[in-house]
């Protein structure tokens, strides 16, 4: 929702100036920071990602780190000016083919379906001009043959199985991969038919049948995080196994008792 706001506001900072649409005075940029070429009389904002004149579709890329702001427009080289319609806030598709808005990325697929199981449909009222544009907040696009993540192929995600099943996780039939602020990438080692998310409150709340994921990525052992675990496995008893390693681990210690 940040995303959506933040883009909603730097979107209003931008008006004409004379024969130049500028952000609070300067001029629009492209990646290299030269001035587009934008004809000025009919350029406008199609969605929260694009925009458009009579020659061009441009996408936007919009950053804020520690407060700072950084935008850029890039020319959609391949896009249909006819044809071309947003998807959802950041995907765009057309008769040639699809597009990612940041960096302009063409994505050579007919189709793709941005995935937003999880994540939140907004439709901004305060924001007339944009009421009816799409403004779905999704990095992740499934097409035909591939799985994209900000336009880029997920390397062996499978597109027919792939879903997300977390705040920060995603599975297909072969493997569970994990988010990690903008990258997406297969977790090594795990047991993927038994991996579940305990709680989306942290990305290491999740286990497999055998041990916490903080395991495999610390070195450490199952008996470390028993009582850590607790209330996650108990509020899950009767619902889950009684092979997951937690179960296993209270048997053996009323065992010793």
């Amino acid at each position: 929702m940040f995303g959506i706001y933040a883009r909603r506001l730097l979107i209003e900072k931008i008006s004409r100036t004379g024969d130049h649409f500028c952000i609070d005075g300067e001029p629009l940029l492209d990646r290299q920071k030269r001035t587009l070429p934008i004809d000025v009389d009919t350029f406008g904002c199609i969605g929260y990602g694009f925009f458009k004149d009579k020659y061009t579709i441009y996408g936007l890329t919009y950053t804020m780190t520690k407060n700072t702001e950084k935008y850029f427009f890039t020319p959609l080289k391949h896009a249909d000016l006819d044809t071309f319609e947003p998807i959802s806030m950041l995907y765009g598709k057309d008769k040639n083919g699809c597009y990612f808005a940041e960096g302009g990325k063409t994505i050579k697929e007919n189709h793709v379906r941005p995935l937003i199981h999880y994540t939140n449909s907004y439709q901004d009222e305060n924001f007339p001009h944009l009421k009816a544009t799409h403004t779905w907040s999704s990095d992740i696009a499934l097409g035909q043959d591939f799985v994209y993540n900000r336009g880029m192929k997920i390397k062996d995600a499978d597109a027919g199985t792939f879903e997300q099943i977390g705040q920060y996780y995603y599975r297909d039939a072969h493997r569970i991969y994990m988010a990690n602020g903008y990258s997406i990438k297969a977790l090594e080692n795990i047991d993927a038919p038994s991996f579940i998310v305990l709680s989306d409150a942290s990305p290491g709340m999740a286990t497999d049948l055998y041990q916490p994921l903080i395991c495999y990525r610390s070195q450490s052992r199952p008996e470390e995080w028993f009582a850590y675990y607790r209330k996650y496995f108990e509020a899950r008893r009767g619902q889950i196994s009684e092979d997951y390693w937690w179960y296993k681990l209270e048997q053996t210690m009323k065992k010793d008792l």
